[in-house]
């Protein structure tokens, strides 16, 4: 048996800012295998929506794999489905 010294993780670069310049938009949500996306074992899917200020929102959503949930660029909700697969939060104002 080896020991290794504890290794510190640090933020290497911004998800958000490292999106790649061509990309599929729709208005409803894809599944990963569908035929425009055709990530059929890999990949990551990036959904976007306004909140409206003026009032708290309930969110609500299934996740299949992992889920990230931003608000601007902090991540506010960390989603498992090995946890949960239909998750909801509210957003406050």
């Amino acid at each position: 048996m080896i020991t290794i010294d504890e290794i510190k993780m640090t933020k290497y670069a911004n998800l958000l800012h490292n999106i790649p310049k061509e990309y599929v938009t729709s208005n409803t949500p894809l599944p990963f295998e569908c035929n425009e996306l055709k990530m059929f074992n890999q990949g990551i899917v990036l959904y976007e929506t306004e909140i409206p200020k003026a009032e708290n929102t309930y969110i609500k959503m299934v996740v299949h794999d992992f889920a990230l949930v931003y608000l601007g660029d902090q991540i506010i909700q960390v989603l498992d489905r090995t946890k949960l697969t239909n998750h909801g939060f509210t957003i406050k104002k």
